[in-house]
Parts: C-alpha cells; sequence; structure tokens
C-alpha cells in the first residue's frame, strides 16, 4: 500500500434489499480501487436479516485468505449463545482488528448486559469494536423492513463505559456527528467514520468542529 491509498473501515459484501448493485467481493474491491483505497475492512450484509448473524462471517474470512488488501471485519451478535466462539474465532486470526455489532438489525439495545460483557471481551482481546448505528437510511427502508437508527447518544454513552476500548460509530448522519462533537471529544477512543455524511460540506463543518483525527473513512 502506498502513501496515496486510503482505508475503508467499513465497506460490505453481499446484496442488500433495496440497492441492486453487484455486491460480490472481486465487484466491491475493483470498486474501491477505483477510489484510491488500498486497504478493506469487509463485513458480509449475507445474514444481516437471517437469524445467525455470525454464518456470514466466512464470507469475509474466505475473502481476506484471498486477497491480501481486505481485512476481515466479523459480525457478532450478543444475544447468541455463540458469540464467544466467534470472537474466539475472530482472535485466532491475525488479519482482524475490529469487530462489529447491529443492534437495530439483531433486535437489542446497548443497555443488554449481554453486550456489556461482549465489548468487556472484545477490549480483553483488544480489538476495535464498531457500533453500527445504520447499514441504510431510514427513507431508502423497504416499507415493510423499517429499521430505526441506533440513536447516537446511546452509542456515545455506551463508549464512554469503556475508556480503554477504542470505538467507531458506524453509519451516522453528519448532523447526529456534528451535534454530538462534544461526546466524542470527551474521550480520545471514540470515532466516527463517513459512509452516510452524504451532506454537502459535510466533512468540513465536521473537521471544522475540530473532529479531523476522529474521522475515518468509509
Amino acid at each position: 500500500m502506498n502513501s496515496i491509498d486510503l482505508i475503508d473501515v467499513c465497506a460490505w459484501t453481499g446484496d442488500w434489499n433495496t440497492l441492486s448493485v453487484d455486491g460480490d467481493v472481486d465487484a466491491v474491491r475493483e470498486s474501491l480501487h477505483a477510489c484510491g483505497v488500498g486497504q478493506i475492512h469487509l463485513s458480509s450484509l449475507r445474514t444481516v436479516w437471517g437469524h445467525n448473524l455470525h454464518l456470514g462471517n466466512i464470507d469475509v474470512y474466505e475473502a481476506a485468505d484471498r486477497f491480501d488488501d481486505v481485512s476481515p471485519v466479523p459480525l457478532l451478535d450478543p444475544t447468541l449463545a455463540t458469540w464467544a466462539d466467534e470472537l474466539g474465532r475472530a482472535t485466532q486470526r491475525d488479519d482482524v482488528s475490529i469487530v462489529r455489532l447491529l443492534p437495530a438489525y439483531s433486535g437489542y439495545t446497548l443497555d443488554d448486559q449481554r453486550v456489556s460483557a461482549c465489548a468487556e471481551a472484545v477490549q480483553a482481546a483488544g480489538l476495535i469494536l464498531s457500533i453500527q448505528m445504520r447499514i441504510e437510511d431510514e427513507r431508502r427502508n423497504h416499507p415493510k423492513a423499517r429499521v430505526p437508527d441506533v440513536p447516537f447518544d446511546k452509542i456515545t454513552a455506551f463508549a464512554h463505559q469503556y475508556p480503554d476500548l477504542p470505538v467507531v460509530i458506524g453509519g451516522a448522519p453528519w448532523r447526529s456527528v456534528l451535534s454530538g462533537a462534544g461526546a466524542i471529544l470527551a474521550s480520545d477512543h471514540i470515532y466516527a467514520e463517513t459512509s452516510q455524511m452524504d451532506g454537502v460540506d459535510s466533512i468540513a463543518l465536521i473537521i471544522a468542529a475540530g473532529l479531523g483525527e476522529r474521522l475515518l473513512f468509509a
């Protein structure tokens, strides 16, 4: 990877119910390379709507075994009895640095004690925890498959409970990040990524609010 390559911390492979694009690993890599991305942190969409979120992790492990520029980001569901085994599987690999929670899709809230146990285990493993606020703008949701955003303030409040655990807020809209800048800056371990920041001058406004070093490309 050369000095101009970007690192994408929130890429996805697989199909999505409201977006008809080619989401296989090869197509995703080609698309991101065209944007200057040299390292891809990749999760699978395949089982987001399923009963066992963990089953899709094999997709990104296999992709990482094929390509040096792919780092797997396994999805964890703390409400499943197998989450600790799934985390253990991630820690056995040298190429996993981030694990991701999808509270809105797995049907739990961040005040669930099982989430606390999971966060403590991720912290002990020395990994980064990404908490997905949204995968898709609520306005684009299928009318029969509405998924509300995880409240931004709930994520930052949760992150403040674990000062030694790097937390990435995934999929936050830019207005939430801008209005919540103080909560992010109150600790040095909270970050936000840009995948849902599509407003005009949104990135410039967030940087002007002092969040430049807390902003990750996605």
